[in-house]
């Protein structure tokens, strides 16, 4: 998650920023639950999609790639 957030891919609270969620990379489920004191809350959860499987992928092989030609 460190490294999605360093590269602008998660915000702080590892939510996709809109143009990878618009882009099909990720979506995100909201959960409504309840907790001991009986106050709705809300859990988001993020899941990558095979489209932003392959991008991760492409990204930082290609990020990893041009790093090893540097040394």
């Amino acid at each position: 998650f460190e490294l999605l957030r360093e590269n602008h891919i998660l915000m702080v609270n590892n939510i996709p920023y809109q143009v990878h969620m618009d882009a099909g990379r990720f979506r995100v489920i909201e959960k409504q639950y309840f907790d001991p004191k009986g106050k709705s809350r809300v859990h988001s959860q993020t899941l990558i999609t095979g489209k932003g499987q392959i991008y991760l992928q492409r990204k930082f092989f290609s990020q990893l790639s041009q790093q090893l030609t540097g040394l």
